[in-house]
């Protein structure tokens, strides 16, 4: 090895943590050791080793005496491993072989899954890969389903021996594990069933250094599979016996380390993320302004410590619109003029507005009950309904075809209002002419929500903030235009607050396949909480100070996050281009 063992176990202690903390860092670490160890790189040559010819020579006795005793079948050699094979030179000592030359392939099988006699609750473990799936260990004894006796013989399902290390060839491909004891596997394996059984460790590393390979060069259509021909010619680096135990000892050492890291990582994260969720919790339910104070103090003196993370800052988000829409992030003044004011004025402007043909007709919506209410309106507030302040709306958008080449017409398409703001990039072409007083063109002011999406984002609303006349909205939107009693900001923070994100998934029809969605009437019931107007402006005010701020957390996450990924990307380049 070109650096000795010493530097490389160097850089890894004394800089492991922060790299590891860079973005799916240790993911890149466990990726990066692997690779060190299958280049010969973790630990030194030892010059008096036995040679790898020795070994190699043993492997063939192993096999000729198989062969003798007929368990295996003789195939035919396959060539030796060419220059351009070899994704490296082979270090010192050390000698390309296909995966076929230090063991048997074995796939495996599945007896007919309505014959019961063919498993059994204490029989031959039997695995798919799906048993594999999250494993942490390096052996593994059984599954969740034993074979029996009757399955093998009816099946082309075999017993492997302990030792033998199980790799997943499909569905997906490159799961690793070593069989702990006798083993048998469903189809979706190519198992090797090494010739020196010393050999079993190396090889479990080896293929877990190269499953993404293996993946990347597998075929198919419905889904990807690696053949046991395919599998066979797999190039290995082979280096000789003393050394090959060496490289696993390293290698159990630093993937030991790796997973502390990863355990700490986590424990913190879950620490950091209980910290904010108290926080939060002691800011939402303070019982009076004093312990309101508090909270927000302790918030506002830890915000860098608190909120280190997007899955934290979210949650920041998410309460400052639900105190926003619960009148606490801003001071009621008794001089406002009072919501119940407003609404009587909104009511009676649009009965005019309907007498005046307008306003369409529509049906007074059902007053709010006192039991449905999910928390007292502050003072001078009112429970209402979307539909009863609403000028305009809800109305469905636009169902159009997307064109290539730019037309007279744009539509947007869901994304420009997914995240709860405006983004006027995303849009499609519609080879269509919209007549220029069609309701479909959106002004300044217009609220935007989605009446189909995933449960995640149906019912969220976006204030439209573009030229007039600029897009029309597509049919997975509903437009609402408000009077000037009405801040539509304020409309859109009731509509993306938690308790009405809560009111859309519960009240959307349709599953994930068929797009769940909202309908008019849902979202004239959206029950509203009214603040005075002079108030709905404070509060629009604040929360998009505040905003403001979770954007800077943000940006300071993902600075820092660069910082690491960058650190990272420089130490693995060094590690991986020294000669």
């Amino acid at each position: 090895m070109s650096a000795d063992g010493a530097t490389i176990e160097n850089i890894f202690f004394s800089e492991f943590a922060t790299f590891a903390a860079a973005p799916s860092g240790v993911q890149r670490l466990w990726e990066l050791i692997l690779q060190l160890g299958m280049q010969g790189r973790l630990v030194p040559q030892d010059p008096t080793d036995e040679p790898v010819n020795v070994l190699l020579d043993r492997i063939a006795a192993e096999k000729k005496r198989l062969l003798k005793e007929g368990k295996i079948k003789k195939q035919a050699p396959l060539p030796p491993v060419r220059e351009n094979e070899s994704p490296y030179p082979a270090p010192t000592g050390w000698t390309w072989v296909r995966l076929d030359t230090i063991g048997q392939i074995v796939g495996g099988g599945t007896p007919k899954t309505d014959r019961p006699e063919f498993f059994s609750e204490n029989g031959f473990p039997w695995l798919t890969p799906a048993d594999l799936n999250g494993l942490k260990a390096k052996y593994i004894c059984r599954g969740k389903r034993d074979i029996s006796e009757q399955g093998l013989h009816n099946s082309s399902a075999q017993l492997l021996p302990a030792g033998t290390i199980l790799f997943s060839s499909r569905a997906p491909i490159g799961y690793v594990a070593i069989s702990a004891n006798e083993i048998s596997t469903n189809q979706g394996f190519k198992s090797c069933v090494p010739y020196i059984p010393e050999m079993s460790e190396y090889i479990y590393y080896f293929l877990r250094f190269a499953g993404k390979i293996i993946d990347e060069n597998a075929t198919g259509t419905t889904f990807k599979e690696v053949s046991g021909k395919e599998m066979k010619k797999v190039p290995l680096p082979l280096p000789p016996l003393p050394e090959q135990r060496r490289i696993v000892a390293k290698l159990d050492a630093l993937m030991k380390l790796c997973d502390i890291l990863e355990a700490q990582q986590v424990q913190q994260q879950e620490t950091r993320t209980d910290l904010s969720n108290a926080a939060l919790t002691a800011l939402t339910e303070a019982e009076d302004v004093a312990t309101f104070n508090d909270a927000w103090k302790f918030i506002t003196d830890n915000f860098n410590d608190i909120f280190d993370s997007y899955e934290n800052v979210a949650a920041l988000r998410q309460t400052v619109l639900q105190l926003a829409v619960k009148g606490r992030l801003v001071s009621q003044d008794p001089a406002d003029e009072p919501a119940s004011v407003l609404l009587e004025r909104i009511t009676i402007e649009k009965k005019r507005l309907m007498k005046d043909g307008v306003l369409g007709k529509t049906k007074s919506l059902p007053s709010v009950r006192e039991d449905e209410i999910p928390y007292p309106a502050p003072e001078g507030w009112v429970w209402t309904k979307l539909g009863s302040i609403t000028n305009f709306g809800p109305k469905n958008g636009y169902s159009a075809v997307a064109v290539d080449s730019p037309s007279n017409t744009k539509c947007l398409t869901l994304t420009a209002t997914t995240y709860g703001s405006f983004n006027p990039n995303y849009y499609k072409y519609i080879d269509e002419n919209i007549e220029s007083d069609s309701d479909l063109w959106l002004e300044e002011g217009d609220l935007l929500i989605q009446r189909g999406n995933s449960l995640d984002y149906v019912g969220i609303s976006a204030v439209y903030s573009g030229p007039s006349h600029e897009f029309i909205y597509p049919d997975l939107m509903m437009k609402i235009k408000f009077p000037e009693d009405v801040d539509a900001h304020f409309a859109s923070m009731v509509i993306n607050s938690p308790v009405s994100r809560c009111y859309f998934r519960q009240k959307a029809s349709g599953t994930a396949s068929s797009m769940p969605k909202v309908n008019q009437a849902i979202v004239n019931n959206l029950l509203f909480p009214l603040p005075p107007l002079a108030e709905q402006h404070r509060i629009v005010a604040k929360v998009d100070a505040l905003m403001a701020l979770c954007d800077e957390l943000e940006a300071r996450i993902r600075k820092r996050q660069e910082v690491q990924t960058k650190l990272l990307e420089s130490i693995i380049t060094e590690l991986t281009t020294q000669g």
